[in-house]
């Protein structure tokens, strides 16, 4: 069994790692913890939950921010971001509604030779939408703060919406991928 000392810093590694990499199951991980990515994913849900890494993890960001220190990608600094006006945040969602319609082009080649010995080469060029639902649900997003927005019908498909803090982020790691 672990001694509390042993704990705590473990503890305070996975608050440390949370606010620098933004990612629960690595930061899991490099505080020591083990197994699957999975399970260090369950294992971090847990940690975060924990009142005293929940105090830890705030002072430890209110340090950094009072020092200009808070790492860009810390998911409370994209968080503040966001809460911004009505008009900035329909220029961000505009924005992101454009970069995320955008045509994504796909090059194949194939290239075979003929019973003559005759080469023939055929290019297929695919074009798509490079991110089309996060597209529309930017686009929701706008009519919702307009009031333009009829209510779901029953049954209806399309599923839950994304927020503008999932939006931001699935976005960042399409970028990043």
């Amino acid at each position: 069994m672990p001694t509390k000392a042993a704990t705590q810093e473990k503890y305070q590694l996975f608050a440390e790692a949370l606010i620098q990499t933004g990612e629960p199951a690595r930061a899991a991980k490099l505080a020591g913890y083990t197994g699957t990515t999975k399970v260090l994913a369950v294992t971090a849900s847990k940690l975060a939950k924990k009142p005293e890494i929940k105090k830890m993890i705030a002072a430890r960001r209110k340090e950094l921010k009072t020092r200009g220190e808070l790492a860009v990608n810390d998911p409370q600094v994209l968080l503040e971001k966001l809460r911004v006006g009505t008009e900035e945040k329909r220029e961000f969602l505009w924005d992101l509604a454009h970069d995320c319609r955008k045509i994504v082009y796909k090059e194949d080649i194939d290239e075979h030779t003929e019973a003559d010995g005759t080469k023939v080469r055929t290019i297929r060029i695919t074009e798509s939408v490079f991110r089309p639902r996060e597209a529309i649900e930017c686009i929701v997003a706008m009519n919702e703060m307009d009031g333009d927005i009829a209510p779901p019908k029953e049954g209806g498909g399309g599923g839950p919406h994304l927020t503008i803090e999932q939006l931001l982020l699935v976005y960042n790691q399409a970028k990043n991928d």
